[in-house]
């Protein structure tokens, strides 16, 4: 019979059957898969507002602009964006205004969008909204939205408008002290509405009006009282503006790991003498980075014999399930069967990647914003979730899952897969 013999493959390569050899036996393990990520995008989020008129409500000594001929009149307007921001008039002739990259208020003492000049006089200003878009679904910022405003561009300012709050439309205000949600008018849809903005020099207030088709109503702010920021007597600049806030993620801080690489164990195979067998070893997938989720591991073949499953790529609010028919789910351990095990999940957040016999998941990068491990292989621990800031670490060994990044960290790549062949000769 012969002794034991052996050919182990970290790589892909060829396997050629040795003469008077027909059976073999095949151990093997599909690629880990990439840990989520939770960087920063660097494609600006963006929030979109389209109106079709500016006036003044009292014929004050305010420029008017009805957007009515195709570009900006730069006699009236000047624009502040930031990163990613423009204004442009379209062929309805509407004024169409998309924030800056980050948070569109205080840019430098002033928002992101287009402004005039105004003296310290009395105004009584109005716009009219035609439409706006709702925000990304991974922008869940309150304070998102259009908005009238004056600003003495030393970082005093109140504003007006449309806002996306949490997950709904409002009437909101902003001001040098406070952002909310204003009383008074509740907005039956996020087009056709109306915004005002009144100032008396004489006393010191400014007044913020909106208007839902049912006439001027002033929103009132409780205790965050707009008329009482220091602005009212002073020059300064009349903003329309829309505002994307600070993007922010519904999953960042629960960024799964990778899931394990499914294990076939000494399977038997019946092959030819002399023949030449391909054998694929899966690659681990990458980690997710500004995009978030990480890719899943490939599968390792033994030419058309015998596969095992590569592990699935951690997801924003989930680790990535373990290869193979019954592969663990998020933080669940790999499961055994007649020839190995299937991969273990990957973890979230405060949870560790699942466990493969003895082989232990890569550890949580704790709790609050921290990266969930990734799941193990029969042949592999998986890597630890990162802590706040910091990436996932890398697996230890063969199949297992990418460690999943912490707040603004990137997921780490999943292992590459392994197989060992046996015979006897």
């Amino acid at each position: 019979m012969g002794s034991l013999q052996s050919q182990v493959f970290t790589s892909s390569g060829t396997f050629q059957v040795p003469a008077n050899c027909t059976l073999v036996w095949v151990t093997i393990c599909g690629g880990g898969g990439g840990g989520a990520g939770n960087a920063t995008p660097t494609t600006p989020v963006t929030f979109n507002m389209t109106c079709n008129n500016f006036w003044n409500v009292n014929n004050t000594a305010i420029s008017n602009d009805s957007f009515g001929n195709s570009s900006i009149n730069s006699n009236v307007w000047s624009n502040n964006f930031t990163s990613g921001g423009s204004a442009t008039e379209n062929s309805s002739g509407n004024l169409v205004i998309v924030s800056g990259q980050g948070n569109g208020i205080w840019s430098g003492g002033n928002w992101s969008g287009i402004y005039q000049n105004v003296a310290a006089v009395d105004f009584d200003v109005a716009f009219s909204l035609v439409s706006t878009t709702a925000p990304a679904s991974n922008n869940t910022e309150n304070g998102v939205g259009i908005f009238i405003g004056f600003t003495d561009g030393t970082g005093n300012g109140i504003a007006v408008g449309l806002g996306y709050y949490g997950s709904t439309w409002a009437y909101q205000y902003l001001c040098s002290v406070a952002i909310g949600i204003g009383s008074g008018v509740v907005p039956n849809s996020n087009s056709n509405q109306q915004f005002r903005m009144n100032r008396t020099v004489s006393d010191g207030n400014i007044t913020i009006w909106g208007n839902n088709g049912t006439g001027w109503v002033n929103i009132t702010v409780g205790a965050n009282n707009v008329s009482n920021v220091n602005v009212s007597n002073n020059s300064g600049s009349i903003y329309l503006f829309a505002d994307c806030g600070n993007p922010t993620y519904p999953y960042r801080g629960n960024a799964g790991g990778g899931g394990g690489g499914e294990t076939l164990y000494r399977v038997p195979v019946s092959v030819s003498t002399n023949a030449t067998i391909t054998v694929t070893i899966g690659a681990g997938g990458a980690g997710g980075n500004a995009t978030g989720i990480g890719s899943n591991g490939s599968n390792s073949n033994f030419g058309s014999y015998v596969y095992a499953a590569g592990g699935q790529g951690g997801n924003l609010s989930s680790g990535g399930n373990g290869g193979g028919v019954q592969g663990g789910s998020t933080g669940a351990n790999g499961n055994g069967f007649l020839f190995g095990y299937s991969g273990a999940g990957g973890g979230k957040n405060a949870v560790a990647g699942g466990v493969v016999g003895n082989i232990s998941g890569g550890a949580a990068g704790g709790t609050g914003n921290n990266g969930g491990g990734g799941g193990a292989s029969m042949f592999g621990a998986g890597g630890a979730g990162g802590a706040k800031t910091a990436a996932g670490s890398t697996p230890s060994n063969y199949g297992g899952g990418g460690g999943a990044g912490g707040n603004n960290g990137n997921g780490s790549n999943g292992a590459n897969g392994y197989c060992i062949v046996e015979w006897y000769g």
